[in-house]
């Protein structure tokens, strides 16, 4: 069903709305009918994720190492190595929304917790989910809490950060949140 929206959007002005689809983890599949900065009448199409966007949180450990998750990604068709991540429910916080994925995709607790980034869009250009990065420092390690979907096809690997930066050169980790996350933490750490 369309909506009215009848409002500007930046330089754009949205005529109407209306979710094409939507599913239980929150993705819904948005369009617009707009007017273009050039005045011209269009749609545009876009996802929205549930929430006010997500968290990525990368743990580093007393001896220099990171720990990432390795999955397989079925849009890209490969195994990716990310940080651990997740997308907000409503009223949800950042930093917990981060220590919950730590824990449950990892089985980390961490003690301390640098912002290394407010906000980053990876591909705001099709998507809206706004992710914060961290970096968590002062870890225990527990057992993981891997959901259903995660179940028999997720594995944690440990790396040093020097070396995962190395990796990011190489493209032999490609997921864009967690290439940036890397570079921020070897940054922030060089400065401490």
């Amino acid at each position: 069903m369309k909506e009215e929206i009848n409002q500007p959007r930046g330089p754009w002005f949205t005529n109407t709305r209306e979710i094409l689809h939507s599913n239980k983890y929150g993705l819904r599949l948005i369009r617009d009918e707009v007017k273009r900065p050039n005045g011209s009448e269009g749609i545009y199409d876009y996802l929205k994720l549930r929430g006010n966007g997500g968290a990525y949180v990368l743990p580093l450990d007393d001896n220099g190492n990171i720990f990432l998750v390795r999955q397989f990604r079925y849009p890209a068709n490969k195994w990716t190595m990310e940080a651990a991540s997740g997308g907000m429910e409503e009223g949800q916080d950042f930093i917990d929304l981060a220590s919950a994925e730590l824990k449950q995709e990892l089985g980390i607790r961490a003690n301390i917790w640098d912002t290394l980034m407010e906000r980053t869009d990876p591909a705001p250009h099709i998507i809206d989910s706004p992710q914060r990065l961290y970096l968590a420092r002062d870890l225990s390690f527990y057992e993981t809490e891997h959901e259903d979907t995660e179940q028999n096809h997720l594995s944690i690997k440990r790396i040093k950060l020097e070396d995962a930066l190395e990796m990011v050169k190489r493209s032999e980790i490609t997921e864009t949140p967690t290439c940036l996350t890397i570079a921020l933490a070897y940054n922030f750490l060089r400065n401490l």
